[in-house]
C-alpha cells in the first residue's frame, strides 16, 4: 500500500473537504479552460488530450470532458480511482491507476 493510497482509506475513507481535497477544480483552472473554449472551441480539428496526474476524485478531469477535452486522468491509489469511477460516468473520462 502506498502512502497515498492509506490517505484514502484513513479513518473509513478520505471525506470531499478533507485534508487535500478540495471538493472542486480551482478557480484558475476553470478560467483557463473557458478560455481556451472561447479562443478554440469552434474549431473543428478535434479536441486536444489532457492529463490530469494525481487526479483523485476527478473535479479536474470532469471539467475538461466536460468541454470535450479527450480527458486522462491518473492516480496511483486505486481507491482515489475507485471513488472517481463512481463518482463520474462521463464517456469521454479513461481513468487509469498505476500502484507500482
Amino acid at each position: 500500500m502506498t502512502g497515498w493510497e492509506d490517505m484514502w482509506k484513513r479513518d473509513g475513507g478520505l471525506k470531499p473537504g478533507q485534508y487535500f481535497d478540495a471538493c472542486k477544480s480551482s478557480r484558475v483552472l476553470l478560467d483557463l479552460i473557458q478560455e481556451w473554449k472561447v479562443k478554440y472551441g469552434d474549431q473543428n480539428e478535434g479536441m486536444p488530450d489532457a492529463l490530469v496526474p494525481g487526479c483523485g476524485r476527478g473535479y479536474d478531469v470532469s471539467e475538461f470532458a466536460k468541454i470535450g477535452f479527450n480527458a486522462l486522468g491518473l492516480d496511483i491509489s486505486q481507491t482515489a480511482v475507485k471513488v472517481l469511477l463512481c463518482k463520474y460516468s462521463l464517456e469521454n473520462v479513461l481513468m487509469r491507476t498505476d500502484c507500482a
